[in-house]
């Protein structure tokens, strides 16, 4: 309760935690603790991890942003109690992103992807930004999830924006449709006009034919593994 930790594992870098708690711990109270990273050098895995030997966890109040390398919580214990949930901010991570046939490469272009996990529901955005080098490749496009997912029909939202046609934005959805990356479909007609059109897997032409600084953004979540 109430401790600041800051520039924890510097021995090896993401090996220790900020706070670790283990064995067959039951009903332990976690509130009104400050973690931070050192920020050079090693580092942190976690800035709190609790095994799944654990029990009837409660933690809140607790402020642990930018807290450790592989992500801010680490919880396995069984139920915790989160009803006053933990500042635990979004982390960063580089999807993957394949295509049916030939995968896609992204050159000096730039793909990035951010998630916040709550409990073992798992929110992810990721943005790609076409450069002058990305190739397109060929078939469908799938875009990789930060972690495995419990099954493979959760939901996203995708939008795509035609920077030749004054960002001109194609909206779709699509499912996960395995628990490790998933794919979508856009519109034929952009939104941004009020079109409205039949939709079909994105890929190098559709829903237009990508170039330099076209952008994709898909969010959605999901129940962790």
């Amino acid at each position: 309760v109430d401790n600041y930790i800051k520039s924890a594992s510097r021995a090896t870098d993401l090996v220790g935690y900020g706070i670790r708690c283990s064995s067959s711990t039951d009903g332990l109270l976690i509130t009104g603790n400050k973690v931070r990273r050192n920020g050079g050098g090693n580092e942190a895995a976690f800035g709190l991890s609790i095994t799944n030997t654990c029990t009837n966890v409660r933690r809140y109040g607790n402020d642990l942003v930018n807290s450790g390398t592989t992500g801010s919580i680490d919880d396995q214990s069984s139920n915790p109690n989160l009803s006053a949930m933990d500042s635990d901010g979004w982390t960063d991570y580089t999807p993957s992103w394949g295509a049916s046939t030939t995968n896609p490469a992204i050159g000096n272009g730039t793909i990035t992807g951010r998630y916040k996990r709550i409990g073992k529901t798992v929110f992810y955005k990721v943005v790609v930004t076409m450069g002058s080098t990305t190739t397109f490749g060929s078939g469908r496009w799938s875009i990789g999830l930060p972690s495995t997912a419990a099954s493979a029909d959760w939901p996203c939202n995708a939008i795509a924006e035609d920077n030749s046609d004054s960002q001109r934005r194609y909206g779709g959805t699509g499912i996960a449709g395995t628990v490790n990356a998933f794919g979508f479909a856009l519109s034929a007609a952009g939104i941004s006009n009020g079109g409205v059109g039949n939709a079909s897997g994105a890929n190098a032409t559709s829903p237009f034919t990508w170039a330099v600084s076209d952008v994709l953004r898909v969010s959605g979540f999901y129940e962790e593994a």
